[in-house]
């Protein structure tokens, strides 16, 4: 009920700055993935959005720690390609 409820707030901030937004780019990244990119002029903000469709059976959200330590630092792209899988 916590994470539903979360959930909800974000839905609700992110609708409200959609409704602000000058420009919303979406482009499919991969089957059940879709990234969403949205510019407001004001305040100079980004927003980036991945929708997932979490029903898909072949989408899987894994974490990974940078250097598989809790406090290091590793470029993003690495600890991609090292968890990369077919």
């Amino acid at each position: 009920m916590k994470y539903f409820l979360l959930a909800v707030v974000i839905l609700i901030i992110c609708c409200t700055q959609i409704l602000n937004a000058d420009s919303i780019k979406s482009t499919p990244v991969g089957p059940g993935i879709i990234h969403h990119h949205e510019s407001i002029s004001a305040g100079s903000w980004e927003i980036q959005v991945l929708e997932i469709d979490r029903t898909n059976p072949w989408i899987q959200l894994e974490t990974v720690k940078a250097n598989d330590l809790l406090s290091s630092y590793e470029r993003t792209s690495s600890m991609a390609a090292r968890k990369d899988a077919e």
